[in-house]
């Protein structure tokens, strides 16, 4: 995992571990990946997840392996989340992160949801907010030298890079959800801008690199060299550093109040005005 991701990821196991998940049966992990995520998360509040669901193979392999000695998950399965393989009611809670910004459809995936979920159930997702690409370094610096139209093509960018379909504020997502039949309960930003921005450097820094020099590579690099000259240098010196940098992130991140944020915790539960 790149040092970004990793960072982006403790901020949100971090508020998600604070969040208060209802004890209704069952829960289904909409969009698991690799499975590391929900066994961290789900692991510490004592749940075991009844259903993990990826539209990849490959990830579903991997979340088996990866969940062989907890056994977080009862089941898993490879499917799409604008057809759910599960019959109507199923679900107490139907958990999502920084999943459903990646899906097309999402009015489809959103009703499938209203769908599975049961008359008291919750749906509890992550999501990228239109801010995510505006904290950026890059796009602070074209909006000043450049102009609003380059700093927007730049985020659109990033956007387009990252699949990002559905980029939505609070008010947007309320919209979605009330058209599907869900009403939304609670949102919260996360991520704040320099949390965002630091991401966003170690992104460029880390995937795209600098005059095609990576970050990592040159760690590491430097390291050998430590080594010919007969200076021990290991990989954890390297981890040590990203833990000091990101850790001060982290720490700043969870004592802040959020205003506005790269992200969203948004919770929703089926809409009772309407007929089920």
């Amino acid at each position: 995992m790149y040092p970004s991701s990793a960072l982006w990821r403790a901020a949100e196991l971090s508020l998600l571990h604070k969040a208060d998940f209802p004890r209704i049966p069952a829960i289904l992990d909409l969009g698991c990946g690799d499975g590391y995520f929900s066994n961290a998360l789900f692991s510490s509040k004592g749940l075991r997840v009844d259903a993990g669901m990826d539209v990849s193979l490959r990830y579903i392999i991997k979340a088996i392996k990866n969940s062989s000695q907890s056994h977080i998950y009862k089941s898993l399965l490879v499917g799409s989340a604008v057809n759910l393989p599960y019959k109507d009611r199923s679900f107490g809670i139907v958990f999502s992160n920084c999943v459903i910004e990646h899906i097309p459809n999402v009015q489809s995936v959103l009703s499938e949801i209203q769908r599975i979920l049961k008359k008291e159930g919750q749906l509890i997702f992550t999501v990228p907010t239109p801010y995510f690409g505006r904290y950026s370094y890059i796009y602070k610096l074209l909006n000043i030298s450049g102009g609003r139209y380059l700093a927007e093509l730049y985020r659109s960018s990033i956007d387009k890079r990252l699949d990002h379909y559905n980029i939505h504020d609070v008010g947007q997502w309320e919209v979605l959800l009330s058209k599907a039949g869900l009403k939304l309960e609670s949102a919260r930003y996360y991520i704040k801008p320099e949390t965002a921005r630091i991401c966003d450097l170690l992104e460029f820094i880390y995937t795209l690199g600098i005059w095609k020099i990576r970050l990592n590579a040159l760690l590491i690099r430097g390291g050998l060299l430590l080594e010919r000259i007969g200076i021990k240098f290991h990989k954890t010196v390297i981890i040590a550093l990203y833990y000091k940098l990101l850790n001060n992130y982290l720490v700043k991140e969870e004592a802040t109040d959020h205003g506005q944020g790269a992200a969203l915790l948004i919770i929703a539960s089926i809409n009772q005005k309407i007929s089920i």
